[in-house]
C-alpha cells in the first residue's frame, strides 16, 4: 500500500531555504549599492552647481553675504544665491529664478563658502572662487 505524501521532503525544504538566503543576500547588496550611488549623486550635483557658478563665461563677481544669501554681480545685474524650500536657487531682484540644486536639507552661505547638508546627513562644503567687487 502506498502512503499519501502531505508534507515537504528534507531536500525541498533545503532548496527553499537556499533560494531564500540567495534572495536576502541580493537585496542586501542592492541596498548598499543604492546608498553609495545616492552619496555620489549628491556630491556630483553639488560640484556641478559650483562649476555653474564659477563658469568663466558667466563672469559672476562676489558682492556680499547677507541674511544667509550670497549676492553676485554680472555686468550691472545683481543675482542672489539662496535657499528656497529644499532647493538652492539663483534669482534676480526682478524675480527670475534658476534652480541649481534640489533635495537639500540646509544651506549656509558664509563669506565665500557654501555648506550644504542633505537629508541623509551628508554634508558638502566648498569655497566659491569668484572675483570680488571693489
Amino acid at each position: 500500500m502506498l502512503l499519501k505524501k502531505n508534507s515537504f521532503t528534507l531536500i525541498e525544504t533545503a532548496v527553499s531555504l537556499l533560494v531564500f538566503l540567495i534572495t536576502l543576500g541580493l537585496i542586501s547588496t542592492i541596498s548598499t549599492v543604492l546608498k553609495t550611488n545616492t552619496y555620489y549623486a549628491n556630491s556630483i550635483n553639488f560640484y556641478t552647481m559650483m562649476i555653474q557658478l564659477e563658469d568663466p563665461k558667466k563672469e559672476f563677481e562676489f558682492i556680499k553675504n547677507e541674511n544667509n544669501q550670497t549676492f553676485l554681480k554680472k555686468d550691472e545685474q545683481v543675482y542672489i544665491l539662496k535657499m528656497a524650500g529644499n532647493k538652492i536657487i539663483l534669482t534676480t531682484e526682478d524675480g527670475g529664478t534658476m534652480p541649481l540644486l534640489n533635495g537639500v536639507s540646509t544651506a549656509s552661505f558664509n563669506n565665500d563658502r557654501i555648506i550644504v547638508s542633505w537629508p541623509n546627513g551628508e554634508e558638502n562644503e566648498a569655497r566659491i572662487l569668484l572675483k570680488k567687487t571693489e
